[in-house]
């Protein structure tokens, strides 16, 4: 079956020239439509091809903008770890400072002789100290 060669088979076999002449009417009448269709799909694709370079720009602008907005995150980062190191020494020696005042507070005015031993009186008011006589 396979080897046995096939008739063609056209469309015009049994036809007389009018119904010829019509079908190549709507045949011609097809063409028409299908460039047509044709045409106004090359035009969406053109509009949708500009579509995309202005994407394509606006993307890119975008993109340019995030990577300075990540540059200067980045440097703000640096800097505040820096300002954290800085702050911390600082802090260090602030309370360095704080215990040697306190040390040299406790050297100066604790050992004051001058405080011990004083018996402070307390003053007794009586109930007609303060009126007249």
């Amino acid at each position: 079956m396979m080897n046995r060669p096939e008739k063609e088979h056209t469309p015009l076999e049994g036809m007389d020239n009018e119904q010829i002449k019509r079908f190549a009417l709507f045949l011609f009448e097809e063409n028409q439509n299908k460039s047509k269709q044709l045409d106004e799909m090359i035009a969406r694709l053109d509009e949708i091809g500009k579509d995309l370079k202005e994407a394509n720009r606006k993307i890119d602008s975008l993109t340019d903008a995030l990577l300075k907005a990540n540059s200067k995150a980045e440097k703000a980062a640096i800097e505040c770890k820096l300002r954290d190191k800085e702050y911390k020494k600082l802090e260090k020696k602030h309370n360095a400072l704080v215990e040697r005042l306190s040390l040299m507070n406790n050297q100066t005015y604790a050992s004051s002789k001058s405080l011990k031993g004083i018996d402070r009186k307390k003053v007794v008011k009586g109930k007609h100290d303060d009126k007249d006589n």
